[in-house]
């Protein structure tokens, strides 16, 4: 059964998807990625550490207990510190 024009290009576009795919995750768009994102994720460092060294030093917070600033902190990334620093430091 002969192919058509149809199935041809079928197979030309699943081919080209399946290229761009691999070059989507080669390592040359991975080090791309990383020139872009690297500023955030230094922010999100920062921010977590400065807020976490506030936590333990801290007497009193305010809202919620120690641990579960700690946990805001480390698991909501950027606005975790940023939430604890602006609401959750106590006098």
């Amino acid at each position: 059964m002969p192919i058509n024009a149809i199935d041809k290009m079928r197979v030309t576009l699943q081919n080209r998807s399946l290229l761009a795919i691999g070059e989507a995750t080669s390592a040359g768009s991975v080090a791309e990625i990383l020139k872009v994102i690297w500023p955030v994720i230094v922010l999100q460092f920062a921010l977590a550490i400065w807020a976490l060294v506030d936590l333990v030093r801290r007497d009193n917070v305010r809202y919620l207990p120690k641990v579960a600033w700690a946990v805001i902190v480390l698991f909501v990334n950027i606005v975790g510190p940023i939430v604890y620093l602006a609401f959750g430091r106590g006098e």
